[in-house]
């Protein structure tokens, strides 16, 4: 019974003893602060070591050092450092203070575009009050402290000795805040204060917050949404709405690398989705749908289609009506079942006018059935809009953020969605330009999987993550800059070599048994100081290839398909009349006489439907279709009864090969002749009074079917339809005076097709295919000698307008913006535009009296240190595989080829 007796008291002097600790700690005894729990989640991100000086020298001996010591902050990090452990006596004083104890360097908005840092360093117990002391002692050169109280709290200001205030520094017990605003440190008193603000920690759980890192990198969704408002200098933008609504946290440890600066560790996320892989994932097939145009890519890889579906974005608001009919006439027709779970969007390089544009790739177990369902919901509203490029039928789906509606809120930025199917990959864009650039690239072999030239950020994607954000940073760069507020946007630039030596960023997440990591990756390349660019005006363009032929040229370089080995053959006629092909080692493959000079671009048409390729042209009186052996097709040349051609065009509606040809003619007649030269009804002929400005062409008209339509000298536009009936009951007459062909100009500012043109006077008019004249603007005329014309580039995803005057030409892009202005006193000359994407555009002005080609960039900078010999038009290919640009002209006998790289 004694036993028993003491053993209970023994009990109950250890819980005495127990809960006597616990008084002590919580209420006697100093109690650590965590730094994170006085940062508000306004926060940037937080960068948090146990142990700053060590991690300081690791950052000073990496390889990445030379590289970040070009960025102020970075320097100015330093600087302060510096400063900071020379008040304290140098010898390492600073690096025994930081030893072992949390050290955090937080980054915060302050307004609407400027941010600053809180240091926090968490000292060791009982070290605060003689830290001060020893500051104190050691300022010199006029600095002072200042002291003043902030909610109970002592704040002191560090003035200098010009009495500007530096720092302000306060101390909670052993903890000691530092900032250049003294706002911050209000802000983490107040958080000290009261506890029941939400802070910082509330995005990490209390095992990430318990770790004690040697150096780790902090994020949350609501930070990284608070920086993209203050570069953008925006509040209202989807990608912003997206991020604020997550509730985020991202801890990520430091590791240095020799060529890339690696931080990776759990992420926390509250919506449930496993992010494990698809087994079914084929990188290589979407590989080769990425083209290289590409400044960042997404991409969303899990098991199934539908687990992407949980990957909802939670800012963005479905239209009931579109969501409730994308519901019945495709969801319940099991449209998504054939989907895998691979969805990756692109965003490109900037083509035309539209600030954004994008594409989504999406592997499909049955792309065909997905596309007739997609014609199956477009005809609930009408004819189905459908049009081809380089083969592929290309339907519209005219309904603002489509993809977003069918994918749970993701791929914002759709206003139409223009959708084709390529093998098992279906590809949705948000403009026909974009479609059109994708394809090309596809076409051309010039893919992240086919291309031989590999950009350093493509080894990022892999098959074995859920999720990858992918940012190319030199294609990404003139996004950035003018997407940024001025301020954010003239420090880019000011620092553009600088951020430049980093291929990019890459954010992935993976998934693994115990954990859901993330890692953040910055490769980059030889770490060195900026070097200054060459200016391109320096350099001296030298042929890579002459072909010397017997005569004088006056057609061509025109490149053209070779069939057999997906080379470029090209067509050439002297002024003998007769056509040269030569092939791309400048071989002469045949020399045939023709009838007369070609009046006809050089198109190619599969006429016996077997994948053979042959060339069509026309002369004033004959249209002549060759085979690559030099033979003619049956029953060619083709004529016109005596009629005298003015121009030629090729149709092909359906993309079935049933070629039409449209033929205007010198007296104003029009002609639509099937491919065995017949006449077709209704265009036998089809009087239109006066020749036309351009050739006649075929324009298919989303929601509104086909036209055909032909401008006239007098400045009258007809619209037919394919049987020749007027679309427009009279003909429009949009002006006088016009010397160029009408572009047709599909504006994806607006979503409409337009035709647009300029009179010579200066007078620029705009109508839309209902014949009505939309837009209308005088340019001024400031000599008698003025003239003005439209010159589209190569796709028509863009055009400038050109004036010349007395002694100089000027270029206006297609909002009437002026790019810039070239003294030139010649009268006779030719301007093309050649538009390959973002940075890439040349603007060519051949003087075809002295017969000398100068070519500018975009911004008005001769390209070249001499002007290339040319008698006409150059043809200008990009070869993205090498990046340079493949220039071909012709000069009296001789036909040259140059490589012009970037």
């Amino acid at each position: 019974m004694k036993i028993w007796k003491s053993i209970t008291v023994l009990i109950l002097l250890a819980a005495l003893v127990a809960g006597g600790i616990w008084v002590f700690q919580n209420y006697f005894s100093s109690k650590k602060i965590n730094n994170l729990e006085l940062i508000s989640q306004e926060a940037i991100f937080v960068f948090e070591s146990y142990n700053a000086a060590e991690t300081w020298n690791d950052m000073a001996a990496a390889e990445a050092h030379p590289l970040l010591l070009n960025f102020p902050p970075f320097q100015k990090l330093g600087n302060q450092l510096f400063i900071l452990d020379s008040l304290l006596g140098s010898q390492g004083a600073l690096a025994r203070e930081l030893n072992g104890t949390q050290t955090t360097v937080s980054f915060h908005p302050l307004g609407k575009e400027s941010f600053d840092l809180l240091f926090m360093i968490n000292l060791r117990e009982g070290s605060a009050q003689s830290l001060i002391e020893d500051i104190q002692s050691r300022l010199s050169g006029g600095e002072r402290f200042q002291a003043r109280t902030y909610s109970g709290q002592e704040i002191l200001e560090l003035f200098d000795g010009e009495n500007e205030r530096i720092w302000s520094v306060a101390f909670l017990d052993d903890l000691v805040l530092i900032s250049a605003s003294s706002f911050l440190v209000e802000e983490a008193i107040r958080f000290h204060e009261n506890g029941e603000l939400l802070d910082f920690s509330d995005y990490f759980s209390s095992e990430i917050l318990a770790e004690k890192s040697h150096s780790r990198l902090l994020l949350s969704s609501r930070g990284v949404a608070n920086f993209l408002k203050g570069v953008k200098g925006i509040t209202v933008d989807p990608v912003i709405q997206k991020y604020e609504q997550y509730q985020t946290g991202i801890a990520l440890n430091l590791e240095l690398q020799d060529d890339e600066l690696l931080f990776s560790g759990e992420i926390t996320l509250d919506n449930g989705v496993n992010f494990t892989p698809s087994i079914q994932a084929n990188l290589n097939e979407v590989l080769d749908a990425i083209p290289l145009s590409t400044t960042d890519l997404t991409q969303i890889n899990l098991e199934s289609i539908y687990e992407t579906q949980k990957l909802k974005n939670l800012a963005f608001t479905p239209r009931a009506t579109l969501a409730a009919q994308i519901d019945v006439e495709l969801l319940s027709k099991g449209f998504l079942d054939t989907f895998y779970g691979g969805l990756y969007l692109v965003k490109l390089e900037k083509i035309g006018p539209v600030p954004v544009n994008l594409g989504l790739i999406a592997r499909n177990a049955n792309p065909g059935a997905a596309i007739e369902l997609l014609k199956n919901y477009q005809s609930q509203e009408g004819d189905i809009v459908s049009d081809f490029y380089r083969g592929y039928e290309i339907i519209l789906i005219d309904e603002q953020n489509f993809p977003s509606h069918l994918f749970e809120g993701k791929f914002v930025g759709f206003n139409q969605s223009w959708i084709t199917a390529i093998g098992n990959i279906l590809i949705f864009t948000n403009n026909q330009q974009s479609m059109k650039l994708i394809l090309d690239e596809i076409e051309n072999g010039e893919t992240w999987g086919k291309s031989a030239r590999k950009h350093p950020m493509q080894s990022m994607l892999s098959a074995s993550s859920g999720f990858s954000k992918i940012v190319l940073m030199d294609k990404a760069w003139e996004a950035w800059t003018e997407s940024a507020s001025p301020a954010w946007s003239s420090y880019f630039q000011r620092y553009s070599a600088s951020f430049q030596q980093f291929y990019g960023f890459a954010f992935r997440v993976n998934q693994y048994p115990d954990r859901l990591e993330a890692t953040l990756t910055f490769p980059f390349g030889v770490a060195s100081e900026p070097v200054s660019q060459t200016e391109p005006s320096g350099i001296n363009l030298e042929p890579t290839k002459i072909v010397n032929l017997e005569n004088r040229l006056i057609y061509g370089p025109k490149a053209i398909l070779n069939y057999q080995d997906r080379s470029q053959d090209i067509v050439l006629q002297n002024d003998k009349n007769e056509i040269i092909l030569l092939n791309s080692a400048g071989e002469i493959v045949y020399q045939l006489p023709l009838d007369g000079p070609i009046v006809s671009d050089a198109f190619q048409v599969d006429y016996y439907k077997n994948g053979k390729l042959q060339l069509l042209v026309a002369t004033p009186s004959k249209i002549y279709g060759i085979d690559r052996l030099g033979n003619p097709l049956p029953n060619y040349p083709i004529s016109l009864s005596g009629e005298k051609i003015r121009s030629l065009n090729l149709v092909d509606y359906s993309n079935t090969k049933a070629y039409r040809y449209f033929v205007s003619t010198e007296d104003g007649d029009l002609y639509l002749l099937d491919k065995t030269g017949e006449k077709l009804e209704g265009w036998n002929p089809n009087a239109v009074g006066a020749p036309s400005t351009g050739p006649a062409r075929h324009v298919r008209v989303p929601r509104k079917g086909d036209y055909m339509l032909a401008f006239t000298e007098p400045g009258d536009l007809h619209l037919f339809d394919r049987r020749g009936n007027r679309k427009v009951a009279e003909p429009i007459r949009i002006g006088e005076g016009f010397k160029s062909p009408l572009v047709v100009f599909n504006n994806p500012l607006s979503n409409s097709m337009e035709l647009v043109n300029i009179s010579k006077d200066g007078a620029i008019v705009r109508v839309n295919f209902n014949g009505e004249i939309t837009y209308t603007n005088q340019l001024v005329k400031e000599d008698r000698e003025s003239e003005y014309l439209v010159v589209p580039d190569q796709g028509e995803n863009e055009f400038l307008i050109v004036g010349k005057q007395f002694n100089k030409i000027t270029f206006r892009n297609s909002q009437e913006e002026e790019l810039f202005t070239i003294s030139s006193s010649t009268e006779s000359f030719e301007v093309q535009f050649f538009n390959f994407g973002s940075k890439r555009k040349i603007i060519v002005v051949t003087d075809l009296i002295q017969e000398f080609a100068y070519l500018y960039d975009f911004d008005g900078q001769l390209m070249t240190a001499l002007p290339l010999e040319s008698s006409g038009k150059l043809d200008i290919a990009f070869d993205s595989s090498g990046q340079q640009y493949l220039i071909r002209s012709v000069s009296g006998s001789q036909m040259k080829e140059y490589a012009l790289a970037l």
